[in-house]
């Protein structure tokens, strides 16, 4: 439903607004990821930031966890796609895994090279090396580029140009749909309801959740 503002009668999509529940949830644990229950859920499912892409539920699975699950991957994975790393000294941001250049992934824009990085799971801050107080890029590779792939390998070294890390800042999760950067329920509605509304089916096998976060 619209909301008053926009000729609405103001009642919540209850749909939308337990997506923006459940996604609370997830960006708590992509937030803390060192707490117990977070190292307990990446323990057994694996890092709940790629899940949504990567991933399909077990039917053993909780019906807990196939809801946040299904969330994820609803709406062209309108969570995924809206929240993004904002680089520090790049020690827990995954070089070619995570979203960290302009919201994309080194391992979609270069699949080809992804295949014969030294380390796939690498970090941002181990492509490079300090030289007094600059910042170099050096990506490593298991062998010397083919001569098909330079062109490749070029146009990776001029995304990377210009970008600096910093080693006094810790890297951060930032979601895009709010200027600071910060989660909220609200505002997650708030873009869902502008973006989704009305054009997902309702699945019947989502369980709501009628506790708040």
């Amino acid at each position: 439903c619209k909301s008053k503002d926009e000729g609405g009668l103001g009642i919540k999509d209850v749909r939308l607004f337990n997506w923006a529940l459940l996604g609370k949830w997830v960006w708590r644990c992509m937030l803390y990821p060192s707490t117990m229950w977070a190292k307990v859920l990446q323990g057994r499912y694996g890092r709940i930031e790629s899940f949504s892409k990567t991933s399909n539920v077990d039917r053993r699975d909780s019906w807990w966890w196939k809801d946040i699950v299904w969330v994820l991957q609803q709406g062209n994975f309108w969570l995924d796609e809206k929240i993004d790393r904002c680089i520090g000294d790049g020690t827990s941001t995954r070089f070619w895994e995570d979203k960290w250049i302009g919201g994309l992934r080194l391992l979609d824009v270069f699949p080809r090279l992804y295949s014969f990085a030294f380390d796939p799971l690498s970090m941002v801050g181990h492509n490079g090396n300090w030289e007094g107080s600059t910042w170099l890029w050096q990506v490593k590779w298991r062998r010397e580029p083919f001569v098909h792939e330079v062109g490749s390998v070029n146009s990776l070294l001029e995304m990377l140009q210009g970008l600096q890390i910093f080693s006094s800042k810790q890297d951060q999760w930032r979601w895009i749909c709010d200027k600071d950067g910060v989660f909220s329920v609200k505002s997650a509605y708030s873009w869902l309801q502008r973006s989704l509304g009305g054009e997902l089916s309702y699945s019947s096998d989502f369980h709501l959740v009628i506790k708040s976060l």
